[in-house]
C-alpha cells in the first residue's frame, strides 16, 4: 500500500527483517481446502508436497523460531495497528533527538577545549609549513649549487682524461714519426753484404712497420692530413724508394754474378746447394721488399729466371755431352741398323748399349732432383709461397697462374738436352727404349708416391715441371720405339725373296733374337710396350709368310713348316712365360701341323697314289654293298687287286728311298728331316695297315706283300 500510494516503501525503526518475517508468519491465514490465491485472485490448490517444500525453505530452523517467539513475547509491539505503531515510532525518534541535544549541551566545555586545541594545532601546522617552505627554498639553491659543482667536476675529469689520452696519442704519433738515425744510415748507404744482413734486416723491419703505422687502418683517419704526418710520410717514402731501388739492384747483380761464377767453376753433376745457401741469406730481405713495394719482385724474378735458366741449360748441355763422351760408343753403333737390311742382324755391342742407357739414367738422376729442388727454392725465395712459420692462405688462382708461367720460363729449353740424349740412345740401340721407358716410369712412380704422401702441391712448381718432363720424355721414347717397330714391320711386309731360295726367312731368327733382348731389357711396367711390338711384328711375319707361300703352291707347305718350326724352336722358352707369344706359338703350331700333313700326303701320294686311291674306292663301296660283293665289282676283282699291288709295291725300297730323298732335297734344314720322316712313316703305316685289313676282309686268301711289319722295317732301315 505504501508503494502504491506513497511511492515509497515503509521505514520501520526498531525492527529488523527477521522480526517482520516472524510477525508475518504468525499472522498469516491459510485458505481453506489448501487453496491459495494467485496474482489474478484465483484460488489454487496446494498439496502436501508444496507445504513440505515451504517448510524446507524457511529462513530459520524450528528451534531458532521458538527462541525468537519467546524473545518477542517479552515485548508488546502492537504492530497490528499501523497508526499507533507510527505514532510510537515518532515519539521514540523525538526522544532520541532530545537526548542527543541534551548530551551535546552537557559536553560544551569539552567541545570548546577540543576546538581550541584544534586551532592551536592549525597554527603550528601553518608555522611548520612556513618553515618547510623556507627550508625548501634553501635546499633548492643548495641542489643547484651541487649540480653546478658536479657538472664542473665532470668537465674537469673529462678534460683530464682527454688530455691524458691526447698525450698518449701524441706520444704514439711522435714515436711513429720518429726516424732513428741508425736506420737512416743503414737504409740510405749501409752495406748489403751477407755479414751486415742482420743490421739491414732490423732496419728494414723497422721501415716496414713505420710505413704501416702511417697508413690506415693503423693510423687514424683524422691524422692522415696533418702536416707533420704528411712530411714524415714523404720522408719515409723517399727513404723507402731509395732503399728498394738500391736493394733490388744489389740482389739482381748478386744473383747474376753468383750464377756466372758457378757456371765457370762447376764440373761434373750439377749442384746448386751452395748457390741456394748464399741466396737464402737474402730471402727475408726479399720478403721485406715485397711488403714495401710488390712491383719490384717482377724485376728480381726476371733476372733470377734468366740467370738460372742459362745455368741449367748450360749444365744440361755440358753434362749430356760429357756423358756421351764417357760412354765411348763405337762409331759403327752411332746409327741404329735397319731390321732386315745389310747389317740389320748385327746387334750393337752389349757394352755400348748398356753404356748408352746408363748415361741416360745418370742424366735423369742428376737433373730430376735438381729441377724439383730448384723449383721449390724459386717458389719460396721469390715469395710465391708463404713462409713456413706464417699462417697464410694458399696461393690464389692469379698467383698460381703467375707461378706456373714463371716456372715454365725458368726451365724452358732444358728438355732439349734430355730429348737429345734419348735420341742418341735410340741411335745406339733402338731396343734400349724399353729400358728408358722403365726408367721414366720409375721416376713417375716416385712423383706419384710423393703426391700421395704430401698432397698434390708436394714439391712445388719444380715437381710439376719434373712430371711434365718425364711425361714428355716417355712419350718421345715410346714414339721412337714404335718408329723402330714400324720400320721393322715395313721391312717384313716388303720381304719378297723367291720361294725356292727362301728356306727359313731371315726375319724369323732375327725376331727371336730381338725378343730375347727385349725380354732382358724389360723393367717395371714396360710389358704393354713390348707386347704391342710382339702383336704387330708376329702378325706381320705370319701374314707375309702366307703371302710368300702362296706364290708357289708346290713348295708352300715346305716353306710354311720350315718357318713355323724355326719360329717355335726359337721362341719355345719365351712362349712358356709370355702370354702374348704363347698365343702366337699355339697359332704357329697349328699351322705347322697343317702344313706337315699336307706335305706328307703329297710325298706319299707322289709314289703310292694308285695304291691308296684303290683303298679309298673300296672304302666308298663298303658304304653301299657287303664285303663279299667287292670282288665281283668291275675293276675290283682279285686280278685287279694283284695288278695294283704289283705296280705299287714292286721295288718298294726304291720308292721309300725316293720319298726320303725328296724330303731331304726339299728341306733346307736337316734338323727337321728325322721328325718329318717319322711323321711320314706313321701316316703311311696307318694307311697301309688299313689297306691290309680291308684286303683281308674283302678278298679271301689274298695277302699283301710286303706285310705291314716288313714295311715298317723298310722305313726304319732308311732312317738308319
Amino acid at each position: 500500500m505504501c508503494k502504491d500510494y506513497l511511492k515509497t516503501l515503509p521505514k520501520v525503526i526498531g525492527l529488523d527483517v527477521v522480526d517482520l518475517a516472524l510477525w508475518a508468519k504468525k499472522n498469516a491465514k491459510s485458505l481453506p481446502g489448501g487453496v491459495r490465491l494467485t496474482e489474478e485472485g484465483e484460488s489454487e490448490a496446494v498439496g502436501v508436497e508444496s507445504e513440505s517444500m515451504m517448510a524446507q525453505d524457511s529462513l530459520v530452523s524450528k528451534v531458532e523460531e521458538e527462541d525468537m517467539e519467546a524473545l518477542l513475547g517479552t515485548y508488546v509491539i502492537g504492530i497490528d495497528e499501523a497508526e499507533a505503531f507510527s505514532e510510537r515510532l515518532k515519539r521514540e525518534l523525538g526522544a532520541l533527538e532530545a537526548a542527543n541535544v541534551h548530551a551535546i549541551l552537557e559536553s560544551e566545555a569539552l567541545v570548546e577545549e577540543v576546538v581550541d586545541s584544534l586551532d592551536e594545532a592549525a597554527g603550528r601546522v601553518e608555522d611548520m609549513e612556513n618553515w618547510l617552505n623556507v627550508f625548501n627554498v634553501k635546499l633548492k639553491h643548495m641542489r643547484d649549487d651541487i649540480e653546478s659543482i658536479e657538472a664542473q667536476n665532470n668537465m674537469l675529469e673529462m678534460q683530464a682524461k682527454n688530455n691524458k689520452k691526447l698525450l698518449e696519442e701524441l706520444d704514439t704519433l711522435l714515436e711513429s714519426l720518429y726516424i732513428p738515425p741508425q736506420c737512416i744510415r743503414v737504409l740510405g748507404s749501409g752495406s748489403l753484404d751477407e755479414a751486415a744482413m742482420p743490421n739491414t734486416l732490423e732496419a728494414v723491419g723497422w721501415l716496414v712497420d713505420a710505413v704501416k703505422r702511417l697508413e690506415p687502418p693503423q693510423l687514424d683517419q683524422n691524422y692522415v692530413n696533418m702536416r707533420a704526418v704528411r712530411e714524415k710520410k714523404s720522408e719515409l717514402d723517399s727513404l723507402k724508394n731509395s732503399f728498394v731501388r738500391r736493394a733490388t739492384d744489389f740482389i739482381r747483380t748478386f744473383v747474376s754474378s753468383t750464377v756466372e761464377a758457378a757456371a765457370k767453376s762447376q764440373r761434373g753433376p750439377p749442384d746448386h746447394r751452395e748457390l741456394h745457401r748464399r741466396w737464402s741469406a737474402y730471402s727475408q730481405l726479399i720478403q721485406c721488399l715485397k711488403e714495401l713495394d710488390p712491383n719490384v719482385l717482377d724485376n728480381i724474378r726476371r733476372t733470377y729466371i734468366h740467370s738460372v735458366n742459362m745455368l741449367l741449360r748450360r749444365e744440361a748441355r755440358e753434362f749430356s755431352t760429357d756423358l756421351r763422351a764417357s760412354a765411348r760408343v763405337s762409331a759403327k753403333t752411332s746409327t741404329a741398323p735397319p731390321f732386315l737390311e745389310q747389317g740389320g742382324s748385327t746387334l750393337p755391342p752389349a757394352a755400348d748399349s748398356q753404356a748408352a742407357s746408363d748415361a741416360c739414367a745418370k742424366m735423369l738422376r742428376a737433373f730430376l732432383p735438381l729441377i724439383s729442388e730448384e723449383g721449390l727454392f724459386f717458389q719460396q725465395f721469390l715469395c710465391f709461397a708463404p713462409a713456413v712459420d706464417e699462417d697464410e692462405e694458399p696461393l690464389s688462382d692469379e698467383d698460381a697462374a703467375a707461378l706456373a708461367a714463371a716456372a715454365e720460363q725458368l726451365f724452358d729449353g732444358i728438355q732439349e738436352d734430355f730429348v737429345a740424349m734419348v735420341e742418341w740412345v735410340y741411335k745406339v740401340d733402338p731396343l734400349r727404349c724399353i729400358t728408358l721407358v722403365g726408367q721414366t716410369e720409375a721416376w713417375q712412380q716416385q712423383q706419384q708416391q710423393l703426391q700421395l704422401q704430401h698432397g698434390a702441391d708436394a714439391g712445388g712448381c719444380g715437381a710439376v715441371i719434373t712430371r711434365k718432363l718425364l711425361l714428355e720424355l716417355e712419350t718421345r721414347i715410346r714414339q721412337n720405339f714404335f718408329r723402330y717397330v714400324e720400320e721393322a714391320n715395313g721391312q717384313i711386309e716388303r720381304y719378297d725373296r723367291g720361294v725356292k731360295q727362301a728356306g727359313v726367312l731371315s726375319y724369323v731368327p732375327r725376331f727371336a733374337a730381338m725378343a730375347v733382348r727385349m725380354e732382358g731389357l724389360i723393367t717395371n711396367s714396360c710389358r704393354d710396350l713390348v707386347d704391342q711390338a710382339y702383336n704387330k711384328l708376329v702378325s706381320t711375319m705370319f701374314s707375309t709368310l702366307d703371302r710368300i707361300a702362296q706364290i708357289d703352291p708346290k713348295h708352300c707347305d715346305v716353306l710354311l713348316l720350315e718357318n713355323h718350326a724355326a719360329f717355335q724352336n726359337s721362341t719355345y722358352d719365351l712362349a712358356g712365360t709370355i702370354p702374348t707369344l704363347r698365343l702366337f706359338y699355339q697359332q704357329s703350331s697349328e699351322t705347322y701341323e697343317t702344313a706337315c700333313t699336307r706335305y706328307i700326303d703329297s710325298v706319299i701320294f707322289g709314289n703310292f697314289d694308285k695304291l691308296f686311291d684303290y683303298l679309298q674306292k673300296i672304302k666308298n663301296l663298303l658304304l653301299t654293298i657287303e664285303t663279299e660283293e667287292i670282288p665281283f665289282q668291275i675293276g675290283f676283282s682279285k686280278a685287279d687287286l694283284r695288278k695294283v699291288l704289283k705296280s705299287q709295291l714292286t721295288g718298294v725300297d726304291r720308292s721309300l728311298n725316293s720319298m726320303f730323298n725328296k724330303m731331304r732335297k726339299n728341306l733346307t734344314s736337316g734338323d727337321l728331316l728325322p721328325s718329318l720322316w717319322l711323321k711320314c712313316q706313321e701316316s703311311f703305316m696307318e694307311r697301309y695297315e688299313e689297306l691290309e685289313a680291308v684286303v683281308a676282309k674283302c678278298y679271301a686268301n689274298e695277302a699283301i706283300s710286303p706285310s705291314s711289319r716288313e714295311m715298317r722295317d723298310a722305313f726304319n732301315s732308311i732312317v738308319a
